[in-house]
C-alpha cells in the first residue's frame, strides 16, 4: 500500500513539474516574440525620424529658394507633416510604453507562477513525507497492539490449559484416593465377614485366656 502510494504521488509530483516547465517554456517563447515587436518598433521609430530630420533639411533648402506664397505653402505642409510625425511618434510611444508593460506584467506572471509550482512541489513533497511518517507510524502502532493482543490470548490460552492440567491432575488424585479408600473398605469388609458369627460357627477356646489354677500349661512342664 505504501509503495502504490508513493508511486502515485511521485507520478503526481513529476506531471506537475512538468506542467509548471511547459507553462513557463510557453511563456518563454512569447517574451520572445514581444522583444521582437519591440526593436522592430524601436528600429520603426529610428528609420522616421533620420527620415523626417533629411526632410527638415531640404525643406529649409527649398524654402530659401522660394517665393514668399511657396515658403508659405512649405511652412504649412511642413508643420502639418510635422503634426503627423508627432502623433504618429506619441502612437509609437504609447504602442511601445504598452508593450513594455506587457513584457513587466507577463515578467512578473512568469516568476510568480514559477514560484507558485515550486511551492507547490514543495508542499506536496512535505505531504508525501508526512504521510509516509503517519502511515508508519499507524502501521506500528496497529502492529504492536495485534501483538499484545495475540500475546494476551497466548497467555490466556495457557492459563487454561495449565488450569485444565491441575484439574485433572487433582481429579487424578481424588480418584486414586478414591480407589485406595473403596479397596480399604473392601477388604475391611471382606475380613469383618471372615470373624462374624453364624448359625454354624463354632467358637475355639482362646489358648491365651490362663486357666482356672492361674497357672499355663507352659509354667506347669517348666515346674515339673
Amino acid at each position: 500500500v505504501m509503495q502504490r502510494f508513493g508511486t502515485g504521488s511521485e507520478t503526481g509530483l513529476l506531471s506537475t513539474c512538468f506542467q509548471g516547465w511547459q507553462q513557463v517554456y510557453s511563456e518563454v517563447l512569447k517574451d520572445k516574440e514581444l522583444d521582437g515587436k519591440i526593436k522592430e518598433s524601436q528600429e520603426k521609430l529610428k528609420e522616421f525620424l533620420k527620415d523626417k530630420k533629411e526632410s527638415a533639411g531640404q525643406v529649409l533648402i527649398t524654402a530659401c529658394s522660394s517665393t514668399e506664397s511657396a515658403i508659405i505653402h512649405q511652412a504649412f505642409s511642413a508643420w502639418k507633416g510635422l503634426a503627423e510625425d508627432i502623433k504618429k511618434k506619441a502612437e509609437l510611444d504609447q504602442l511601445l510604453s504598452a508593450e513594455t508593460l506587457k513584457v513587466v506584467a507577463f515578467s512578473s506572471q512568469n516568476k510568480l507562477a514559477g514560484k507558485t509550482v515550486l511551492e507547490r512541489a514543495t508542499c506536496l513533497g512535505d505531504e508525501m513525507l508526512l504521510t509516509r511518517v503517519l502511515c508508519g507510524w499507524r502501521i506500528e502502532t496497529r502492529l504492536d497492539a495485534s501483538l499484545k493482543m495475540y500475546h494476551q490470548k497466548v497467555e490466556a490460552k495457557r492459563q487454561q490449559l495449565s488450569g485444565v492440567h491441575q484439574m485433572f491432575r487433582t481429579f487424578a488424585t481424588q480418584l486414586d484416593s478414591g480407589l485406595k479408600g473403596q479397596d480399604s473398605a473392601r477388604e475391611k469388609d471382606s475380613s469383618q465377614r471372615r470373624l462374624a458369627k453364624t448359625e454354624g460357627t463354632i467358637s475355639l477356646p482362646n489358648i491365651r485366656r490362663p486357666t482356672s489354677g492361674g497357672a499355663q500349661p507352659g509354667s506347669r512342664e517348666r515346674s515339673k
